[in-house]
């Protein structure tokens, strides 16, 4: 029966525009899905789907998953903390993950500025070809 609610979810997820990665059954006999920007996970014994987002998830997407998932009768659905990749696939939830994002995005941010400042440079000083 779990096994059936667990496909239930991939094809919803799959049947509205959402990829899924993975899925299989853990160890505790509950199962883990992995899908576009989010991680889930389906507890057998209390019924419940916890879904976590990526932290770079813009609200109508985890919308439009709410929907889908919410939809599917036996399963309550529950949202947990954020995470986020970090460079050496760590994983960072809650603050931590928010902190981390954050300063990813002021990082890249800075680099895409020196790289065109000094392709600017590059271009203003250098001896172009004349042809």
């Amino acid at each position: 029966m779990s096994q059936e609610i667990v496909n239930k979810i991939v094809e919803d997820l799959t049947k509205n525009g959402f990829e899924v990665f993975d899925h299989y059954l853990m160890e505790d006999k509950n199962y883990v899905i992995f899908a576009e920007k989010m991680v889930l996970h389906y507890d057998v014994s209390s019924k419940i789907l916890i879904v976590s987002f990526l932290i770079s998830a813009v609200p109508d997407f985890v919308g439009n998953a709410i929907l889908v998932l919410d939809k599917i009768k036996k399963i309550r659905v529950e949202v947990a903390e954020s995470f986020y990749y970090g460079k050496n696939n760590e994983i960072f939830t809650g603050e931590a993950a928010h902190k981390t994002f954050n300063q990813t995005v002021t990082d890249q941010t800075i680099e895409a500025f020196i790289r065109e400042q000094s392709q600017i440079n590059l271009l203003r000083s250098g001896n172009c070809y004349k042809a």
